[in-house]
């Protein structure tokens, strides 16, 4: 072996080490800084995207080991991890990624666990500046600050007490239970939708940036507007429609209007600043994305859908967050300029 392959060797080796440790701090979730600087990292030799992706594709093979549980045997099954006989190589080269996968899974179940336990009590949350809350069904809830919210979840019920402040909800689907957001004596019910709450001074502001929502009384008292006829027992917002009540002057009125998706985006920027994602599929983060930009991502892909991310990402950072999946996941992205959108597709799809 000559000096070169010794060299090259030595290099090759370098970048796989590198790899597996950024590997490892994307599990356990990267730093704005540490994000500029994967960026850089990926961008200064194609063989780093490379080795992070072939990395990452190994990871997966331990999602095996989720299916163990204690009371399954007194030991984990030793084959658990093991490949087919026509393919056995070295692992030693993973084995910090192992272990350290090992660690992330097994806090995983435990936290799982105990999301179950508590899927009937209450808790309270308080503004952060880092991260919206995942509540127990998958909505989120991102609070401003100075706000906090009582969550109580029960099998037919999912209510949210908000006494004072500013929450954006993203509630996910669920016609058997309601989800409420009670100020004072007004609910707000929604399905599946998005949409922000503002309670301040006794002004209350619901603004629908997705789906559709209902504002009525708790003693079932009409709220009345200026084109809604008396005989119905709620009013109906739709997306981007802000209905503003003064509940120090009167609880039973709304006055609604109707704004653009400009003028919506603009109400809620105050949630910009990092999105920390956790093992989440590539389909929600995107929506994490669109719903706070007027650029959007669009998957036309259905294979890269349930792609796994995991990272700290600035939310305005869109270009950023593409480039990412450029260069580390092997994501085809392209920019419409007449739409403002960024097209995703598999890179493996565009090959065949």
């Amino acid at each position: 072996m000559n000096s070169n392959d010794q060299t090259d060797k030595k290099q090759f080796q370098r970048i796989d080490n590198e790899a597996i440790q950024w590997l490892i701090r994307i599990q356990r979730e990267l730093t704005a800084r540490e994000q500029d600087e994967l960026f850089e990292w990926l961008a200064e030799d194609s063989l780093h995207g490379d080795r992070l992706n072939h990395h990452r594709k190994n990871w997966k093979r331990l999602n095996k080991i989720a299916a163990w549980r204690p009371e399954h045997s007194d030991y984990m099954n030793p084959d658990l991890l093991e490949k087919s006989k026509q393919s056995r190589p070295r692992i030693w080269w993973y084995a910090p990624a192992l272990m350290a996968a090992c660690l992330v899974i097994i806090l995983s179940i435990q936290f799982t666990n105990r999301q179950n336990k508590q899927e009937t009590q209450s808790i309270t949350l308080v503004a952060s500046e880092d991260n919206r809350s995942r509540l127990f069904d998958g909505s989120t809830v991102k609070l401003n600050e100075r706000a906090s919210v009582e969550v109580k979840y029960t099998e037919d019920s999912r209510k949210i007490t908000l006494t004072e402040g500013e929450a954006f909800f993203d509630v996910i689907k669920d016609t058997a239970r309601p989800f409420i957001v009670e100020v004072n004596d007004i609910q707000i019910i929604a399905v599946g939708t998005a949409f922000n709450v503002n309670f301040q001074n006794e002004l209350l502001e619901v603004l629908v940036s997705e789906g559709k929502v209902r504002l009525q009384k708790t003693d079932g008292q009409v709220i009345q507007t200026e084109n809604l006829a008396t005989a119905q027992e709620h009013t109906l917002l739709s997306e981007n429609q802000m209905a503003t009540l003064d509940l120090q002057k009167n609880q039973a009125f709304a006055e609604i209007n109707t704004i653009s998706k400009e003028e919506t985006m603009e109400e809620i920027i105050w949630q910009h600043g990092s999105i920390q994602i956790t093992e989440e599929p590539l389909s929600f983060v995107v929506g994490e994305f669109n719903r706070l930009n007027t650029t959007q991502i669009v998957i036309e892909d259905q294979s890269i859908l349930d792609m796994q991310i995991s990272g700290s990402f600035r939310s305005d950072n869109i270009r950023g967050f593409v480039r990412l999946l450029e260069l580390a996941f092997n994501v085809h992205v392209e920019y419409s300029p007449e739409q403002d959108r960024f097209i995703l597709t598999s890179e493996v799809g565009l090959s065949e």
